[in-house]
């Protein structure tokens, strides 16, 4: 028998959480791997539709879970704006690291910097990816933002449109844009200060 309900005390980087049935307050026990579809990953306050059965230690749990049509639709698709801007700034500045470094205008500590965060952030979004599909320990959000922060956005955005991870969870992008345009702003007001520094020195 299916039922349907809310899921709730969801724990993303867990895995885990309970669903409560929509007739009463009946909670059982959910595991992101009792998730049949993995176009998404399910978020709190998600209606999904459910069967029940026992554990090895005879405890209820959700199984066969589904999300409704209509709301897998309309969940599944990021915003092709918040996507397009993000594709032209890290193609933009990209090439612009790499014309700059070729004319010797940025440090090779710098390019080395967003190289390395880069190659560190796509291995971190692969054992994410990864860990989500096997339903074990999962990356910290916290610690993607962290890397993206440093240098690794670049790298970030690929391994998500790559991997096609992280590209819906619309809270998570928001914070993404905003580490990207934190880094930017720190890369350009470092840029100016070196300009200045090399300027001063040339006038002396």
């Amino acid at each position: 028998m299916r039922y349907q309900g809310k899921l709730t005390n969801w724990n993303d980087a867990k895995g885990i959480g309970t669903i409560t049935w929509n007739g009463g307050t009946d909670r059982v026990f959910v595991h992101i791997s009792a998730f049949t579809t993995k176009r998404r990953r399910p978020v709190a306050n998600d209606i999904v539709t459910y069967e029940v059965e026992r554990d090895a230690n005879g405890r209820f749990k959700a199984v066969n879970v589904l999300f409704p049509e209509r709301q897998q639709s309309q969940k599944a698709k990021p915003s092709g704006i918040a996507s397009w801007v993000c594709g032209v700034v890290t193609a933009l500045f990209v090439g612009y690291l790499v014309i700059s470094g070729m004319k010797g205008n940025t440090s090779e500590a710098i390019l080395g910097l967003y190289v390395i965060a880069s190659f560190i952030t796509v291995l971190a979004y692969i054992s994410d990816k990864t860990a989500a599909k096997s339903g074990s320990w999962r990356t910290s959000e916290s610690s993607l933002h962290l890397l993206a922060l440093v240098g690794g956005w670049p790298g970030a955005y690929v391994a998500q449109r790559l991997f096609r991870h992280k590209t819906i969870k619309q809270p998570f992008q928001g914070v993404f844009m905003g580490t990207m345009v934190i880094n930017i702003l720190c890369f350009v007001a470092y840029s100016r200060h070196l300009m200045s520094d090399t300027a001063s020195l040339g006038i002396r």
